[in-house]
């Protein structure tokens, strides 16, 4: 391996600044100086590197790196060539992040890109070099212990104020409020310490919770958001109530008076938030903690039938660390409800095996909000349909058949639209070349006659400043122009190689392949990149949109407008629209090994972000749209074939067949073969007849039903013949006789030795 040598500081290097601030309760002015002091670190040290972009994230914690929009945006114009840069500048590596992932990020962004972080607080010193690693080592050590130490003294506070019997922060659980018992000045602040009360109203919603979960354990915690929904009584500035919410409620020994805290803690795996139980020796329990609002006996009641329902009297194991998603479904996460806007996820029925032996499970997208009653859209799409119909579509649009041209006639089209695009965007934001190449010419020379000023030893002061601060001011916005130009050469560059035929053809072949794989998980990484949304409303027309450009994702954050113009053009939401959020970090390591995992981890990064389309314009997409097919049963399908099969055996037998003959043939159930013989003799337009079976009549508690049936039993018709009049059962004429008997108050005859005597 070469020796590595390092960059002649003294050259006008590009640069980039990444500037951040973790909360909104910090220094705004923190971002600003942070740029002063690599300002003044700049000069001091006589660099005369040239500042193409600055990147800036305000109230993102440190910790993750998918929560920071400018700090992705730069690695993204850093990596696509964009916005060239050898540095990226800091004030403390604290700035940069807080992430144990940073230093294998930091190692590829040089080895790849040739690209180094450099810190102001370290004089800009060469991460690189030995001494420049040992130092990195020691950056990125204390970054961390930092947030660590921030941690403990969070925690300890937390528990004294715990063992003082006060309420440790944050929310009170529904069904309780707080009541301030302490105030505490600390320094500029007020510290209030404050006890846990019932709450006039929530606490009575939530002990009916447990209630109605006990005398009704077949109730989980979908039934029950949904019938606190229902309730008139339960006032609207409470509602909606959600499943998930509901199900924390039933879990919570808080209702019953102690304090279970700490039983979990928080941590960063793959810039993804997880929970991690603690050790019991770290875990506080304080009986008795505030005023229970329901039983021990019953809160223990009601977590034995939620375990009940959870295992369904099957042993679980718990113990393997998952991190990610893997899914069953491939489009699971990209169908949503058109009315609500939330995610539509697959139900499945339980298996069963059919009368030949057959084990089957029906599937089909349901909207998660559905059951619990916050949504009105009850659409069910069954999977298979949906999904082959959604694949077939997207090899016809991606790979169409006969044409004998090398690549597809939309690549052409995505090329002029992404240049379209950037000539549209450069006209918006008033950078066309021509004004900034004559407004970079007039300031250069504006600032020769500036240096001629500059030396002359007899300037006056008050004019020296003058022409300093207007000549500092000039060499500001020639740094920004040039920076400008040297984007929009870089875009117009990049265009040629994002948007490069023989890549996108060689993702395509990969597409083609994985859906030819029986891979849901990466079926649905692949597809993600394609397809925006697949929208079910209540009226079954299913609109999918698929973007032209899904097979480039690196350009998606370049073409479409930013996030500021998205905030400044979107009005406000409904209430009753579900927000998109990113979806649970999809699980690649077991689907490929070596490099391709990187790769892979980047897309799902990328697909899991519910806006990675937003701001693009409508031409860059297709739309197609599909109604719900009516649904159907083999019975229906089959109907003329099994009754030819019927008159065929009776015309060999010259006797009606047996319909169970008939059902083993098939490979049916003898229901089966009875309504499909009803659909076979119904007419055209008519409903099944529902063959051999009678109207379900409802007698106990029908008078005039009653009536009529003892008229028929005292004038002497038979218990079988009252069953065929009334169009019953005769189990169910006995039982209304013999409840007649009882209000007669005198004992049934019994008709098997004498009938009809009195």
């Amino acid at each position: 391996m070469a020796q590595y040598r390092p960059d002649d500081r003294s050259k006008p290097w590009d640069v980039v600044r990444y500037l951040r601030m973790s909360g909104d309760q910090q220094n705004k002015r923190s971002p600003d100086q942070q740029n002063d002091v690599i300002d003044e670190r700049l000069q001091r040290n006589n660099l005369p590197w040239i500042t193409n972009q600055s990147y800036r994230d305000e109230a993102k914690t440190g910790r993750m790196l998918r929560n920071r929009p400018d700090f992705n945006r730069m690695l993204a114009d850093l990596k696509s060539g964009i916005v060239p840069a050898r540095y990226i500048l800091v004030d403390t590596i604290e700035r940069f992040g807080r992430n144990e992932d940073l230093d294998e990020l930091r190692r590829r962004l040089f080895r790849k890109y040739g690209i180094s972080v450099l810190c102001a607080d370290q004089d800009f010193a060469d991460p690189n070099t030995q001494n420049g690693e040992a130092a990195a080592l020691l950056e990125n050590f204390r970054a961390r212990a930092d947030s660590r130490v921030k941690r403990h003294n969070v925690i300890r506070g937390k528990r004294d104020k715990i063992r003082q019997g006060f309420w440790p922060g944050s929310k009170p659980p529904f069904g309780f409020e707080l009541h301030v018992v302490r105030t505490e000045p600390r320094g500029d602040r007020i510290v209030k310490h404050s006890h846990l009360v019932h709450h006039a109203v929530t606490a009575a919603i939530t002990r009916s919770v447990f209630m109605k979960s006990v005398r009704n354990p077949s109730m989980g915690q979908g039934a029950l958001a949904k019938w606190l929904n229902e309730r008139a009584d339960i006032p609207d500035e409470f509602k909606p109530f959600h499943p998930d919410t509901v199900g924390r409620w039933l879990c919570n020994p808080i209702y019953t008076g102690e304090l279970v805290w700490a039983e979990f803690s928080t941590d960063i795996v793959d810039d993804m938030r997880i929970l991690e139980r603690n050790p019991d020796d770290e875990v506080m329990r304080v009986q008795d903690f505030c005023e229970p609002i329901i039983e021990k006996a019953i809160f223990d009641q009601v977590g034995q039938f939620r375990e009940a329902r959870r295992t369904n009297g099957k042993a679980t194991d718990n113990t393997r660390r998952q991190v990610g998603m893997t899914y069953s479904y491939m489009l699971t996460g990209l169908v949503r409800c058109g009315t609500c806007g939330a995610s539509m996820v697959p139900n499945g029925s339980s298996v069963y095996v059919t009368a030949s032996g057959e084990e089957r499970r029906y599937v089909s997208y349901l909207c998660a909000k559905s059951n619990a009653g916050l949504c009105t859209n009850k659409t069910r799409v069954q999977e298979s349909w949906l999904r082959e119909t959604v694949v077939g579509r997207l090899r016809e649009r991606l790979f169409p058949m006969g044409t004998d041209e090398s690549e597809p006639a939309w690549m052409t089209e995505i090329v002029g639209l992404v240049k379209a695009e950037l000539e549209r965007t450069h006209t918006e934001r008033d950078v066309s070349r021509p004004a900034l190449e004559r407004e970079m010419s007039q300031l250069e020379e504006q600032t020769v006659g500036w240096s001629v000023s500059l030396a002359n030893a007899g300037l006056a002061a008050r004019l020296r400043q003058k022409i300093e601060s207007d000549f500092s001011a000039a060499l500001e916005r020639v740094s920004e122009i040039q920076a400008l130009l040297n984007r929009q050469d870089s875009e117009f560059r990049q265009v040629s190689q994002i948007v490069n035929p023989a890549a996108v053809s060689s993702r395509l072949e990969r597409l083609s392949d994985v859906l030819s794989e029986d891979c849901p998980t990466l079926c649905n990484l692949m597809l993600s990149m394609h397809i925006e949304s697949i929208v079910v409303p209540e009226d079954g027309q299913i609109v999918m949109r698929t973007c032209k450009l899904g097979s480039c994702p690196e350009s998606m954050h370049w073409c479409g407008e930013n996030e500021a113009e998205r905030e400044a053009t979107s009005g406000p939401q409904d209430q009753k629209t579900t927000k998109s959020r990113r979806r649970v970090r999809i699980a690649t390591d077991d689907l490929v090994s070596g490099t391709e995992d990187a790769h892979l981890r980047e897309i799902a990064e990328h697909v899991t972000n519910p806006n990675r389309f937003a701001g693009m314009p409508d031409d860059w997409f297709w739309t197609d749209t599909f109604v719900i097919p009516e649904k159907s049963c083999w019975s229906k399908d089959n109907a003329a074939a099994v009754l030819r099969r019927y008159l065929e055996v009776q015309a060999e037998t010259g006797k009606k067949p047996s319909c169970n003959a008939l059902a083993k043939e098939f490979g049916k159930s003898r229901p089966t073969i009875l309504l499909a013989l009803d659909y076979a003799q119904q007419g055209e337009g008519e409903p099944a007849t529902k063959h051999r079976r009678k109207p379900t009549v409802k007698i106990k508690g029908n008078v005039e039903v009653e009536r009529r049936i003892a008229e028929l039993h005292d004038a002497g018709v038979l218990e079988k013949d009252i069953a065929s009049e009334i169009g019953t059962s005769r189990s169910s004429i006995t039982a209304a006789l013999k409840r007649l008997y009882e209000d007669r108050e005198v004992p049934k005859p019994d008709g098997r030795a004498t009938r009809h005597q009195k």
